[in-house]
C-alpha cells in the first residue's frame, strides 16, 4: 500500500470543511422547505446531510478529554449499573404484587416473574433439552408441575431442593408473589 492510498484511507479532515458543508445542508434545506421553482429535492438535502456526517464522524476530536473525566464517566457508569440492578429488583417486585392480586390467575392470568439476572425463566432452556420452561400463568399450571419440571423450576430461581411437591409448590408460588395453599 503506498502513501496516497493511507492518505485516502485516513483522511485529515479539516473543521472548515465540517462548517462549509453545515452551510450547504442549511442552504439545501431552505432552498426545499421554500417550495420555489428549481428548489432542492430531498434527495439533494439527504446527500449533503450524509456528507456532513461523515466528516463530523471523521473528524478528530481536538484535544483528550482531561483525566477527571475518565474518572466522573467511570463513576457515572457504575452509578447507571447500580440503577439497572435495582430496576430490575424493582421488576421482579412489582411483578410479585401483581400476582398477588391475581388470586387463582383464571380471570387475570400470573406475570411472568424475571429472574434476580433480569432474564425471564420461560426464555431458558431446561436442562436435558427438555425444552423451554413453560410460563405459570394461574393456580391449575403451578399445581401441574410435575417433580423434575419443579425441580428445575426452584433451581432456576434458587430456591433450595424440597423434600415433598406440595412444598415446592408453595415456595415456587412464593418465588412469583403467589399464595399457595398447602
Amino acid at each position: 500500500m503506498n502513501n496516497q492510498n493511507q492518505v485516502n484511507a485516513n483522511p485529515v479532515v479539516n473543521p472548515a470543511q465540517i462548517t462549509r458543508a453545515a452551510l450547504r445542508c442549511n442552504t439545501l434545506l431552505a432552498s426545499h422547505v421554500s417550495g420555489l421553482p428549481n428548489a432542492a429535492t430531498h434527495q439533494e438535502f439527504a446527500q449533503a446531510e450524509s456528507e456532513k456526517t461523515v466528516l463530523a464522524l471523521a473528524a478528530a476530536p481536538a484535544h483528550p478529554a482531561p483525566a477527571w473525566a475518565a474518572a466522573y464517566f467511570d463513576q457515572l457508569n457504575q452509578r447507571f449499573d447500580g440503577l439497572a440492578a435495582n430496576m430490575t429488583r424493582l421488576i421482579i417486585i412489582t411483578e410479585r404484587n401483581y400476582n398477588a392480586s391475581c388470586g387463582e390467575g383464571l380471570n387475570k392470568p400470573y406475570h411472568i416473574v424475571p429472574l434476580a439476572d433480569g432474564s425471564l425463566p420461560t426464555a431458558h432452556p431446561r436442562p436435558n433439552n427438555a425444552g423451554l420452561f413453560p410460563p405459570l400463568v394461574n393456580g391449575p399450571a403451578i399445581r401441574a408441575l410435575d417433580g423434575p419440571l419443579l425441580t428445575d423450576y426452584l433451581t432456576l430461581y434458587g430456591v433450595p431442593h424440597q423434600p415433598s411437591l406440595e412444598l415446592g409448590r408453595y415456595h415456587l408460588a412464593k418465588m412469583i408473589g403467589v399464595s399457595y395453599q398447602l
